[in-house]
């Protein structure tokens, strides 16, 4: 059942798009109305999101090995999809073709911050037949996931940030951000190499993780796009259709305030950017074409709106396409300073952007 403050949030972002009249320049300040979809117990820290076709988001956690599936339309809680037993806890997901998704998994020590070597593995999840049971009031699925291994990951140690490059052939993308690499991983066969590694995917000393390089990647029309949270910047690149530098790399924007960078997403046209700050809990847009425009959208340095989050997805139906979705550590690494130091479980927080899309 849907419930009343979520359809009417919905029912106001489908009003806008039925009143909005597009501005050709200057857009106008943006003042994003914001929704808590879930929040998970103290002590979850939720590392990535990926947004199924039919709107419906996957969430991995980073202490435990669950991939869970969340329903931003509907009330009902989230559903556990897989429990990678092999794993202590999971980390990048993308999506390679319809409803079939590439999740990476590892044994991280919450207490250490260490990875156990050749512990990386990435894993093949296929949902086409798996969906919601209305038997159950959608609270369990009719059919589970296919879930089938792809490769071990031997040659890297946190394999972070990942996305689809060529869906015709499920080739994927890998940041590892303790060695600042980006691999290239043909999925059909299980091959990898270091298809990107320059002065600024290396990995820098960083005060809160020890060390830190290439975090969130993307790719659109043979450009790259990817952040650094030990440089604290934004970058692009030019590629080649497999995946290899085309061009040199040039920074896009440094982060405000001193903050890191995490991941981030892309617009439809992109023109701008949407970058979590990590410990700065909150949104930065920043516009692509790098006359360094760049400014907080949605929450703010002592705010546990966004306690600090990892990372963001636009939606992707008609309802919400223009909503970004943001998960969270909830302030496990660098709690909120709200009046004393906060953390809180992880979050998982709908942002309307209508207003910031112009």
């Amino acid at each position: 059942m849907r419930t009343q403050a979520l359809l009417f949030w919905l029912l106001a972002i489908f009003t806008q798009a039925a009143t909005y009249t597009p501005v050709a320049s200057h857009p106008k300040p943006c003042t994003p109305s914001t929704h808590l979809l879930h929040q998970f117990p103290l002590g979850t820290w939720i590392e990535n999101i990926a947004v199924r076709s039919n709107g419906q988001l996957l969430v991995t956690l980073l202490f435990t090995p669950q991939l869970y599936l969340i329903d931003p339309f509907t009330s009902t809680p989230p559903v556990l999809l897989h429990n990678f037993t092999s794993s202590l806890g999971l980390i990048g997901i993308a999506e390679t073709k319809p409803d079939n998704f590439i999740v990476t998994s590892m044994n991280y020590s919450s207490t250490t911050g260490q990875v156990a070597p050749n512990s990386s593995i990435a894993w093949r999840i296929d949902l086409h037949h798996a969906s919601l049971s209305p038997t159950s009031n959608y609270t369990t699925l009719s059919l589970p996931p296919a879930i089938t291994k792809v490769t071990d990951l031997l040659e890297m140690t946190f394999p972070n940030g990942l996305c689809s490059l060529s869906p015709e052939d499920d080739t994927v993308l890998i940041g590892d951000i303790r060695q600042g690499k980006i691999y290239n991983l043909d999925t059909d066969t299980g091959n990898y190499f270091v298809s990107i590694f320059n002065n600024l995917t290396e990995a820098v000393s960083q005060p809160i993780f020890g060390t830190a390089g290439v975090d969130g990647i993307h790719v659109r029309d043979n450009v790259i796009y990817y952040t650094n949270a030990g440089l604290g910047t934004f970058a692009k690149m030019p590629i080649h259709p497999n995946g290899a530098s085309a061009g040199n790399s040039t920074i896009i924007s440094k982060a405000l305030n001193g903050d890191y960078y995490d991941d981030f997403a892309l617009d439809r046209k992109a023109e701008f950017g949407y970058l979590v700050t990590g410990s700065g809990n909150s949104v930065e847009r920043v516009k692509l074409d790098g006359t360094g425009k760049q400014k907080i959208v949605v929450g703010n340095l002592n705010s546990t709106l966004l306690a600090e989050p990892t990372a963001v997805a636009f939606g992707r139906t008609e309802w919400d396409w223009d909503v970004l979705y943001v998960v969270t550590a909830g302030g496990l690494a660098t709690p909120v300073i709200e009046g004393g130091e906060k953390v809180v479980g992880g979050q998982v927080v709908a942002v309307n952007l209508r207003e910031c899309l112009s």
